[in-house]
């Protein structure tokens, strides 16, 4: 697959922006996790832009030049999970759209509308839970700093799903509303 030469280079911009988002992310320390979700919205961006092959690239070109550029390093960490969740769950979806679009070529019946269904969601939930639930019990200091009891990781296993569902929602009204407008102005 060849990228035209705009996409190639609005792919190097969403790169720098990504960049210098999670360097922002260790200046403003109170809006960390949100400027690290914005991120690694834009990983996601380009996956629906430039496809899966030239998404993974652009996925370790951020992770790696966000490890030499960005001061704090477990941000960088923390980047790579979220983002991690992002291009599974993109190489998911791709993989689900052209199983359902193969299986109606053959049927042949009305096009293709993507469907909210309970297996898709199904796995979003068991890709997050394995990116999470192993930093929440080998790295619990990053979560909290004090004594962590069973009530508490209890608290964060559930506050981390409920964080989880804000997140995923969030990409998906970004990606499915704003996006589709915000596209016709970058990309032509």
């Amino acid at each position: 697959m060849h990228l035209s030469t705009k996409k190639l280079a609005f792919s190097g911009l969403l790169l720098a922006l990504t960049i210098l988002l999670t360097v922002l992310s260790s200046v403003f320390e109170t809006s960390t996790l949100f400027l690290l979700a914005a991120a690694s919205y834009l990983v996601g961006i380009n996956f629906r832009e430039s496809g899966v092959r030239f998404g993974i690239g652009f996925y370790l070109a951020a992770i790696l030049l966000s490890l030499v550029l960005a001061p704090n390093k477990l941000y960088c960490l923390t980047f790579a999970a979220i983002s991690a969740y992002i291009v599974i769950m993109e190489i998911v979806r791709a993989y689900l759209t052209k199983k359902e679009l193969q299986k109606i070529a053959t049927m042949n019946r009305t096009p293709y509308k993507q469907k909210n269904n309970a297996f898709f969601y199904a796995i979003k939930f068991v890709v997050f839970n394995l990116i999470y639930l192993p930093f929440l019990f080998f790295l619990p200091g990053l979560f909290y700093s004090g004594e962590i009891s069973n009530g508490i990781y209890l608290l964060l296993i559930l506050g981390g799903q409920i964080v989880f569902v804000i997140y995923d929602l969030a990409y998906d009204v970004f990606i499915q509303k704003y996006w589709k407008r915000i596209r016709k102005s970058f990309i032509r």
